[in-house]
């Protein structure tokens, strides 16, 4: 059947095929580029995680404040204490689970900080959360324990509510630098997919138009030569 056709028609014909074969390994390209930009917005999602993380710790916290406040009711001379129909413990024994939440949350944080303003930060707010926990929470605890109800609350108002604030002010410091750097992370990696994608657009377009061109050309040369 080939040999039935003029050269400059066999020419063009093979000048498409060739066009043909580009257009798919662009196509292929373009899959590859898909799948990196997927990959991509799966990795600023874990980079998501440790503010997720410092979130939990956030709640927990303030949970574990509202668990003592709950607890300081439970004095015989309150008049809440009626409307509590469950022992002490039932709030302390939540404050110490919440702590252990806090530990297992940073743990997870801990390890994915990266740089000297990441970890300047994660130590400051580090060493408030354990001053809140060593000169705060774990005293009101005892306190509370041995049914010294004013002197829990005195360090609640002295220690626990100065001290928590400073933690939860660390805290969105943190918080905000890494969402801040993952978001500027992710957008200069998603400039660096676009600009590719772009480049290989033009160059597969180019390539398309000044194949078709010159095998146009070519193949009419040919053919009015002969």
């Amino acid at each position: 059947m080939l040999s039935n056709l003029k050269i400059g028609t066999r020419l063009f014909a093979l000048v498409v095929s060739l066009l043909v074969v580009t257009g798919i390994v662009i196509a292929f390209g373009l899959q590859a580029l898909q799948s990196s930009n997927a990959n991509l917005n799966a990795q600023y999602e874990r980079q998501l995680e440790p503010i997720a993380r410092m979130g939990e710790i956030g709640t927990a916290l303030s949970e574990s404040r509202s668990q003592l406040l709950l607890a300081l009711q439970h004095d015989p001379g309150s008049s809440f204490a009626s409307l509590h129909d469950h022992p002490l413990s039932l709030h302390t024994n939540a404050v110490d689970k919440l702590r252990q939440d806090v530990d297992a949350a940073w743990h997870a944080v801990e390890p994915r900080l990266q740089g000297d303003t990441e970890r300047r930060l994660a130590a400051a707010f580090h060493a408030n959360l354990q001053k809140l926990f060593a000169e705060g929470i774990q005293p009101a605890l005892g306190l509370l324990n041995d049914g010294r109800y004013d002197q829990a609350n005195r360090v609640l108002l002295a220690r626990i509510n100065p001290l928590y604030a400073e933690t939860d002010r660390d805290s969105d410091a943190l918080r905000s630098h890494l969402a801040s750097t993952a978001k500027h992370g992710y957008e200069a990696a998603l400039a660096d997919y676009e600009r590719t994608r772009n480049l290989l657009l033009a160059l597969g377009a180019a390539g398309l138009i000044f194949g078709l061109g010159f095998g146009t050309v070519l193949a009419r040369g040919i053919s009015g030569g002969i």
